[in-house]
């Protein structure tokens, strides 16, 4: 490496032919938010699998956090606010699977939810542009 390298890549610059830059581009909101969605999806998901490897799916069968390899993390607290993961006594948890997988559905209802409100609103769109003179 010499000394002005940085340690990047070389980057076509518009000199040469390629009309394009991309050393100064950076991920926007969209994509931290994204990949942070995902990273925590990750997390819930090793979680899920702890209460179910160790069978903590009831009241009469939780655990104790640190009995599950667990520590206290965003992802978890996020799982007990939405009551995935309930408290049955003192320091012990288990999973409620029912709450769980009517979380884990909910994406596909929203997402259901948006494509038919892009419709509706093509659609008035259209009639809208249809009815107007030219």
């Amino acid at each position: 490496m010499s000394g002005r390298d940085s340690g990047r890549s070389a980057v076509p610059t518009p000199q040469s032919g390629s009309g394009v830059i991309l050393q100064d581009l950076q991920p926007g909101p969209l994509l931290q938010t994204t990949a942070s969605a995902a990273l925590t999806r990750r997390f819930q998901l090793q979680i899920i699998g702890a209460f179910r490897t160790r069978r903590a799916l009831s009241g009469a069968t939780a655990r104790r956090l640190r009995d599950l390899g667990l520590r206290d993390s965003q992802a978890l607290r996020e799982l007990i606010a939405g009551a995935v993961i309930r408290k049955a006594g003192p320091e012990r948890y288990f999973l409620d699977e029912t709450a769980w997988a009517s979380r884990r559905d909910w994406p596909v209802w929203q997402l259901l939810l948006v494509v038919l409100g892009v419709f509706i609103a093509l659609g008035l769109g259209a009639a809208v542009l249809s009815l107007r003179p030219w």
